[in-house]
């Protein structure tokens, strides 16, 4: 004999809750967004170190400090976002913390990352009064000077500051149990 929905043999509370679909989103969110930090890094480093091009028609990259620690920890935030999104595809405890980290190392390296933007708008403005004859040099002398801080730095935030306010208060304030990530039902 079977039972339905409605007979009397039918318990509800059997019935296994589904597990959230969100930590396995935000995770695979998290490793394609360290996945493309990666790719843009080192096509940024690799074009830097192998072709420089010529320092007389383009402004050169300077290799300051300032800039190896924004890129180093570019770098390393990536493997921590990568991590952070693997134990939430897995359904780990540890991806709350992994995130939050993240989220407060990414908004601190943004500090470092804005001073480092605002040297090289520098450099590239001193550059361009050294070369005026330079196609760079010209559109530099025009409006456009005015303007390469605010767009470059406008860039930056749109790129760096949205994923990791949005982990901090996904992880911070909206999801503070470790068992809100509940593994799924084997």
């Amino acid at each position: 004999m079977e039972t339905s929905a409605t007979s009397p043999d039918f318990d509800p509370s059997l019935i296994p809750d589904e597990p959230p679909r969100w930590p396995a989103v935000v995770g695979t969110i998290s490793i394609i967004w360290a996945v493309l930090g990666f790719g843009c890094g080192a096509l940024f480093v690799g074009k830097i170190l192998f072709f420089p091009g010529d320092p007389n028609v383009n402004p050169p990259t300077n290799m300051t400090p300032l800039f190896l620690l924004v890129v180093g920890g570019g770098f390393l935030l990536g493997f921590l976002l990568l991590a952070a999104g693997v134990a939430g595809v897995m359904r780990r405890p540890g991806t709350r913390g992994l995130h939050l980290a993240y989220a407060v190392l990414g908004l601190l390296l943004m500090i470092p990352g804005v001073l480092q933007q605002m040297q090289a708008n520098a450099d590239m403005v001193s550059w361009a009064q050294n070369h005026p004859d330079t196609d760079f040099g010209k559109m530099m002398a025009g409006a456009f000077a005015g303007y390469m801080l605010p767009i470059s730095l406008g860039c930056y935030g749109l790129v760096a500051l949205p994923y990791p306010l949005f982990c901090l208060v996904w992880f911070g304030l909206v999801k503070r149990r470790a068992a809100e990530i509940r593994p799924l039902v084997t």
